[in-house]
């Protein structure tokens, strides 16, 4: 509601909020998807409070999950696409993950894992070809493009205590098994409004650009919370490289 509708219910729906490669998303068309996503997600049983893992790059069904998460009262778990097979379980079954949003580019890793998901229920996949598509349909998996054309356009928002964890992020693993670090919902007004306010300067003419995954904290904040806030653009990239930044 704060980040995304309200902008919207503003008069701001045709200024961009994504941009990607040569693709610019507004704000009217990002809050379409989190809906459609969002009542999707819901027919298919995530509850207030579910947990909800992403497993993608810095990409536009990316953060469409996020808003759509957040919207329904879910909790997001963005991971490291770098995480093997036993992070993946770990992480998961510590977690509780109930659903997970995965790249077909990623998928592999996952699959590996499955057998030891503990509370995996829903495996929504992004992307591939439509020769992948249906080997993904025919092993159960859902497609995320699917659940967002399929979705209804409304999606009531689920409104949570400010002190509910909203986000989990889980470290590195560099040091041992990953560890969750809980992200409640009032930061994703209290970074925006606290760094990117008083920090940065944010206006809705800026475009912020983070080479930061969004399974990373600081990622997270630079294109997840701090733009919507103020109305600006993220500019977003699948994999860095100083060229492209």
């Amino acid at each position: 509601e704060e980040l995304i509708d309200k902008q919207v219910a503003g008069g701001k729906g045709d200024r961009p909020a994504i941009l990607f490669e040569d693709r610019k998303i507004p704000y009217k068309a990002l809050l379409g998807m989190v809906n459609k996503l969002g009542s999707s997600l819901k027919a298919l049983g995530i509850e207030e409070a579910d947990r909800v893992a992403l497993r993608a790059p810095n990409i536009p069904p990316a953060l469409v999950a996020n808003f759509a998460v957040l919207k329904i009262g879910g909790v997001f778990l963005p991971t490291s696409g770098l995480f093997s097979r036993s992070e993946i379980a770990h992480v998961f079954n510590n977690a509780e993950v109930k659903a997970v949003v995965v790249a077909s580019a990623l998928l592999e890793e996952l699959e590996k894992a499955r057998p030891d998901l503990k509370t995996l229920k829903h495996i929504i996949v992004i992307g591939g070809t439509p020769e992948e598509q249906a080997t993904f349909k025919q092993k159960g998996y859902l497609l995320y493009q699917e659940l967002v054309d399929g979705g209804k356009p409304e999606c009531d928002p689920v409104r949570r205590d400010r002190m509910d964890v909203s986000v989990l992020l889980y470290t590195s693993g560099t040091t041992g098994l990953p560890k969750g670090t809980a992200h409640f919902l009032e930061e994703a007004l209290i970074v925006p409004d606290g760094f990117g306010k008083y920090c940065w300067g944010i206006t809705e003419h800026d475009v912020i650009l983070s080479a930061a995954p969004i399974s990373m904290a600081a990622g997270y904040s630079a294109v997840a919370t701090i733009p919507y806030r103020f109305g600006a653009a993220v500019s977003i990239f699948p994999r860095f490289t100083p060229e492209g930044m």
